[in-house]
């Protein structure tokens, strides 16, 4: 994940080649959108993300009684485990995560997601980290990565496993 300032000197990152969001999971279709859902109902999220971060600001600007409890959890399978559980009515997480997670557990198969308004969605760019001391390395994977996206070959890799992101134009 592209975060802005958040490595080590000796660390470098390319360009970004996908583009992906965090979603809200819940156990049924019962709410279609974050507003529909009881406030009542807690919100499990990955701590330290930058959809939690957002998350934790957007409750903060809300008048007491109209906030959801908001559960930090360790990990994205520790926020889903609450929605099935019943414990929060909806986790956010990392949709790739989520994509991951789905391929090894037939139980969140019955997950579904709804649409975060009102908050904007969050997304969050990747890339690849390479040692700061490799800059021929480095302009190489950006002008591949840059070559690829071009000409549509990371966005066909992604369709082709149904991978939750869309590759970020050069």
């Amino acid at each position: 994940k592209l975060i802005a300032d958040a490595y080590p000197d000796w660390l470098r990152v390319t360009r970004p080649y996908y583009q992906s969001a965090y979603v809200f999971v819940i156990r049924e279709a019962q709410w279609p959108t974050l507003a529909d859902m009881p406030v009542s109902r807690p919100i499990a999220a990955t701590m330290g993300t930058s959809a939690d971060l957002r998350l934790a600001q957007y409750l903060m600007s809300l008048q007491a009684g109209a906030r959801w409890p908001r559960f930090p959890m360790s990990n994205d399978r520790a926020a889903l485990d609450a929605v099935l559980s019943g414990e929060a009515g909806a986790a956010l997480v990392w949709e790739p995560g989520l994509w991951a997670l789905r391929g090894g557990d037939a139980k969140l198969s019955g997950l579904r997601t709804m649409a975060p308004r009102p908050m904007p969605e969050t997304t969050i760019t990747v890339g690849a980290a390479l040692l700061a001391n490799e800059a021929f390395l480095r302009s190489n994977v950006d002008q591949a990565i840059a070559s690829l996206t071009e000409d549509g070959t990371i966005q066909s890799i992604l369709d082709e496993f149904r991978f939750p992101a869309k590759a970020v134009k050069p």
